[in-house]
C-alpha cells in the first residue's frame, strides 16, 4: 500500500467510521465494513490508475463512497435503527479544570440530543461541516444537495439548535431530558 493511502486511513478512518455509523443508525460493525470497502476501492483505483499521490478531492470521494455504500446497505436490509441507540464519541478539549470539562461534556451531550432531533438531512450536513470540516461545495458533492441547499440546511439546523440550547439554558434544572425541538 502506498504511503498516502496509509496516511489517509490513519488520519481519517475514525471520522469516516463515525459518519458511516450515523448514516447506518449506529451499526458500528457495518460502519467499519463500509469504510473498509471504501478504502479497498481506493486501493484498486490507485493500482489501476497508477496513482503515486493522493488525488484531488480525495476525502470528498471517500466520504461519498462511504455515504453511498451505507445508504445502499440500509436499503438492502430495509430496516431502521433508532437514533438513540448509541452516541458518537465527542472529542473534549483538554482543560485544566475538571469542572469545566464536566460542564462542556454536559453541554455537548445536550447538543447531541438536540442534533438527533433535527431532520436527517440537517443532521448530515451539520455533521459533515462541523465534525468533519468540509466546505459547502464539498458537502454538496458528498450528499448530492446543491450548495444553496447545503447552506439552507446548515443555517436552519444551527438556528434550531441555537434556539433549543438557549431554551435549555433558561429552563429550570430538572432530572428530565431536554425539551424536543419543535
Amino acid at each position: 500500500m502506498t504511503d498516502w493511502i496509509t496516511e489517509t486511513v490513519t488520519r481519517h478512518g475514525d471520522s469516516m467510521r463515525h459518519y458511516a455509523a450515523r448514516v447506518l443508525g449506529f451499526e458500528r460493525d457495518q460502519a467499519s465494513d463500509v469504510v473498509q470497502e471504501a478504502f479497498l476501492k481506493l486501493c484498486r483505483r490507485a493500482r489501476e490508475d497508477g496513482l503515486k499521490k493522493a488525488p484531488d478531492h480525495l476525502l470528498e470521494w471517500l466520504f461519498t463512497v462511504v455515504r453511498n455504500q451505507a445508504i445502499d446497505l440500509k436499503r438492502k436490509e430495509k430496516k431502521k435503527m433508532p437514533l438513540t441507540q448509541e452516541r458518537t464519541e465527542t472529542l473534549a478539549m483538554p482543560m485544566a479544570d475538571p469542572s469545566q470539562r464536566a460542564e462542556q461534556n454536559e453541554q455537548e451531550g445536550i447538543l447531541m440530543l438536540f442534533l438527533d432531533q433535527l431532520p436527517a438531512s440537517q443532521q448530515e450536513v451539520i455533521r459533515l461541516k462541523f465534525q468533519n470540516g468540509f466546505k459547502y461545495e464539498e458537502i454538496s458533492r458528498i450528499t448530492g444537495h446543491s450548495s444553496g441547499q447545503v447552506g439552507w440546511l446548515i443555517h436552519h439546523g444551527v438556528k434550531s439548535l441555537r434556539a433549543a440550547m438557549t431554551a435549555e439554558s433558561q429552563a429550570p434544572k430538572s432530572i428530565t431530558s431536554p425539551t424536543p425541538l419543535g
